[in-house]
């Protein structure tokens, strides 16, 4: 063949000529990024994350259940067994005139 990419993508390229240690015992992937990186890979991501993901949501208060639509409160009262707020979504659930067609789990 007489093109280099031909060549190339039929034989394939040397990857020691990338900077790998084929002998080495220690696994490729944990330093080699791609052909194309210009250093090598480091194990843990450069990155940081915002700080509103650091704050904790506030406490969910019982007055908040009233506000709640009826899908939220059945998720509620089926998804959390033998918890406070089963009972505090059973109540509301209750007061609209719903729960008494069912039967507690």
């Amino acid at each position: 063949m007489t093109n280099a990419d031909l060549n190339t993508l039929a034989l394939g390229s040397d990857l020691t000529t990338l900077g790998l240690n084929l002998n080495s015992a220690e696994c490729l992937y944990a330093t080699f990024a791609s052909p194309w990186a210009e250093a090598p890979t480091t194990r843990e991501p450069q990155f940081n994350l915002p700080m509103c993901y650091y704050m904790q949501p506030p406490p969910l208060k019982t007055s908040h259940l009233s506000k709640f639509q009826l899908e939220t409160l059945f998720y509620i009262f089926y998804a959390m067994p033998k918890d406070v707020l089963q009972a505090y979504s059973a109540q509301e659930l209750y007061f609209c005139h719903v729960l008494p067609f069912l039967q507690y789990t």
